[in-house]
């Protein structure tokens, strides 16, 4: 299952090219402590071609890892299953119903924009179909989830026989993607469609990659929160609350079992005092951020 890393945004792939210019920053941390190292890599699940080939930084310290970490196995089909069932209005009720005439009519010219048919996707809860116009929008910008970054680490992980181990189980996932009440996924859906149709996403897909390509965390925080609806308790549950599960799971479960762990997880994940990252430092590990030079 493909996730929204932040609310429905800086999943759709930093754009173009990650190449780091020599000694610039990466979106690569090392933490360290008596128990061992984790170096976590802020991901994009959905790219294309031109992102590879990575930093060699990166490269090293995978191969050189003894566990590679993901969120979860993207290759699991019973996680696209759980997400289309649990993403669909019973039989009798539907996301029309939830909406004002106006409004519906908003959705209508939106979904046209992108090719997407609206009786179709009147059976899908708000945080289903914000989903699927986050994708299809990506889609559209010409990338593919084959070209993510999490199926890149895990073919090559998988290549060298390395242990693969998961944060979360498939209904952990389910669970933070349909994070909040329906009126805060209105709410939303409804960003997303101002944002779709005043043509912003194009523009803030490439600010997101700029902002990668550079490890720019300050700037990452900031395209994240723009696309959350402000006192929504939808990015406490995607991002605030599973960040603290994973930093205590890796800390108390993977380690030391595994020495050296390649943690790849969405890149929002990583950035600001409640990024898994700063949690670990909290927790008396020796943090850095690496650079394409490191």
């Amino acid at each position: 299952m493909y996730r929204i890393v932040a609310v429905l945004g800086l999943m759709l792939g930093l754009l173009g090219s990650p190449f780091a210019l020599a000694g610039e920053r990466l979106m690569l941390w090392e933490a360290s402590s008596a128990k061992g190292t984790v170096y976590l890599f802020g991901s994009i699940h959905v790219c294309k071609a031109s992102c590879f080939p990575l930093s060699a930084s990166v490269t090293r310290r995978l191969d050189a890892s003894d566990a590679l970490v993901l969120e979860l196995d993207p290759a699991r089909s019973e996680a696209q299953l759980g997400l289309l069932t649990a993403g669909m209005y019973p039989a009798g009720d539907s996301l029309q119903r939830k909406m004002s005439a106006g409004q519906w009519q908003v959705l209508e010219r939106s979904l046209e924009k992108l090719g997407l048919p609206a009786p179709m996707m009147a059976g899908f809860r708000p945080w289903m179909l914000s989903l699927t116009i986050t994708l299809q929008a990506a889609q559209q910008a010409g990338f593919d989830v084959s070209q993510g970054i999490d199926l890149w680490a895990l073919e090559r992980a998988g290549a060298q026989g390395k242990k693969v181990l998961e944060l979360e189980s498939v209904e952990r996932q389910i669970a933070a993607a349909s994070a909040g009440s329906e009126h805060e996924q209105l709410e939303a859906l409804q960003l997303l469609l101002q944002q779709v149709n005043a043509g912003r996403l194009p523009g803030m897909f490439e600010e997101m990659r700029q902002a990668w390509q550079r490890g720019d965390t300050s700037a990452l925080e900031r395209l994240t929160a723009e696309g959350a609806p402000k006192g929504s308790s939808i990015t406490y549950e995607l991002l605030d609350r599973r960040n603290a599960e994973m930093a205590d799971k890796l800390q108390k479960q993977f380690l030391p079992a595994s020495r050296k762990l390649f943690v790849v997880v969405g890149a929002a994940h990583l950035v600001g005092p409640k990024g898994v990252p700063a949690l670990l430092a909290q927790q008396g590990f020796k943090l850095r951020q690496l650079s394409d030079g490191d």
